[in-house]
């Protein structure tokens, strides 16, 4: 495949992936990011999505910077922090072997998306007492920050 057609691939992958990423609120770089490793490699697909994450996330901010409630976000960036060091040091433990790391994410992927075929109960969680819902939702941040 030429290098042109390639980055028309890539464009419409960021395209579809970040349309994605404005009707469900997430998920834009996670879904682009193995489309765009085989396109243009991971060492190129990294920075550009990490940059367009950047910029979608600013824009979010700017427009809704009233409606943030900064105890939470407060509370989320502490507990994702502690999986995006996670992340890194899991990466080190992988050197080498980045592939294995790539089947995981795809693995991961797939799941999601089978998982989001269907509608989420959200019901269940308020069957289970309070702790239980903060462990789930600590534990969904930490495995977030290990994905970043």
């Amino acid at each position: 495949m030429n290098e042109i057609l390639r980055s028309i691939l890539f464009l419409l992958t960021i395209l579809i992936t970040h349309i994605i990423h404005g009707i469900t609120g997430f998920a834009g770089t996670l879904l682009a990011m193995p489309f765009s490793i085989e396109l243009i490699s991971i060492n190129v697909a990294r920075p550009i999505l990490n940059v367009l994450a950047i910029f979608s996330g600013f824009y979010v901010l700017a427009n809704n910077y009233r409606s943030i409630n900064f105890q939470e976000l407060r509370k989320i960036v502490l507990v994702m922090l502690i999986g995006i060091i996670a992340g890194i040091y899991i990466k080190f433990l992988f050197v080498g072997n980045e592939r294995l790391l790539m089947i995981f994410l795809g693995i991961f992927i797939i799941y999601l998306s089978l998982k989001g075929l269907k509608i989420f109960n959200f019901k269940s969680l308020k069957k289970n007492n309070n702790f239980t819902n903060r462990l789930r939702s600590n534990l969904l941040l930490i495995f977030a920050g290990i994905v970043h």
